[in-house]
């Protein structure tokens, strides 16, 4: 059996874990969720950015890519439409009360950045604009505009997370910005398909620096920022999605990662590439259920049992997910994990 390189779908899976981990529990390991965990979704970015940059690369910029980006578009849409349709109860129960003109800004919201339906579809909506963006300049004139627009895209998510608590000295301007959330939108979606361009045209060079002791050194840097933002309250709201640190450490760890192989069967490859989509899209349906059980009984239990639990849930109910597409073979199933 020929054996194919699994590294990032291994990633992937370890990745979806520390997603749930902020989601359920981040604020009582902040040590791992906020440090480790906040550079997965824009390796997620860079790996889909990384891959259609190195094809564009092989094809040269023509019909063929054209086609190509139409594509992945497409497939990233149904992979949105599918997860937000499933996701319906779930928005009800959270805006049955609102009013009609607040579920519009909802929608309108989704369009550019956080999903009103599955809040992790945010960064597949990050990765469409983004694409398409960088794409449409890159053909058309040169790199000049995305670099910009990146740039300007992660000083907005840094200054407006990490060390965003200026805004409270500015009410009405933070309530926008924790309403359009620029750190979950299209525009950070924009620097970080900008930084996979790079990746791709400067790997050689890049890869000097993706060794273990220079990324080790950056996840110690990236606590010493966590507990120095943390100490003097530099925090807007709890939100840490952006940080100096993970902006050079997120791709080093993305070319760490693509340049150590860890080689499975192709069936393995399949089976883990699609439990780390199904950990992704379902953990907040099925974490959301677990926790209102939790609540309504009087059990109790340690932050970690409780995370576990979750992660055991999602386990199965993934697995479940998986024998429906081997029994039915419905391919409205194949949609749901980007097939």
């Amino acid at each position: 059996m020929k054996k194919r390189n699994a590294s990032l779908d291994i990633f992937r899976i370890i990745a979806a874990l520390l997603v749930i981990l902020i989601h359920f529990s981040g604020n009582y390991f902040p040590q791992v969720a906020y440090v480790f965990g906040k550079i997965v979704v824009p390796i997620f970015m860079m790996i889909t950015g990384y891959f259609f940059f190195r094809k564009v690369q092989r094809l040269g910029i023509g019909e063929e890519t054209d086609r190509y980006i139409r594509a992945t578009s497409i497939k990233i849409l149904q992979l949105i439409i599918f997860w937000s349709i499933l996701y319906i109860p779930l928005a009800i129960t959270e805006l049955h009360d609102k009013s009609l003109l607040v579920i519009v800004a909802y929608l309108l919201r989704s369009v550019w950045g956080i999903n009103m339906f599955v809040g992790p579809a945010w960064y597949l909506i990050s990765v469409l604009w983004g694409l398409n963006f960088v794409y449409y300049f890159m053909k058309h004139t040169k790199m000049v505009v995305p670099n910009i627009v990146g740039i300007i895209g992660l000083l907005v998510g840094i200054m407006t997370t990490y060390y965003g608590n200026w805004l409270n000295d500015f009410p009405s301007l933070a309530k926008g910005v924790e309403f359009v959330y620029p750190a979950c939108s299209l525009l950070i979606g924009i620097s970080w398909i900008t930084l996979s361009f790079y990746l791709v045209k400067y790997k050689e060079r890049l890869d000097y620096l993706a060794r273990g002791w220079i990324i080790v050194l950056l996840f110690i840097c990236g606590e010493l920022e966590l507990l120095l933002v943390r100490h003097y309250h530099l925090v807007f709201k709890d939100t840490y999605d952006v940080s100096f640190t993970a902006v050079v450490l997120a791709p080093l760890v993305f070319l760490w990662i693509l340049n150590h192989n860890f080689n499975v069967g192709s069936q393995t490859l399949q089976l883990l590439k699609r439990l780390s989509a199904l950990f992704y899209f379902t953990h907040l349906m099925v974490g959301d259920i677990i926790i209102h059980c939790l609540e309504q009984s009087s059990l109790q239990l340690t932050h970690l049992t409780e995370y576990l639990l979750i992660v055991l849930a999602v386990t199965i109910v993934s697995f479940v997910y998986l024998g429906l597409m081997k029994l039915t073979k419905w391919q409205l199933l194949n949609i749901g994990l980007g097939e």
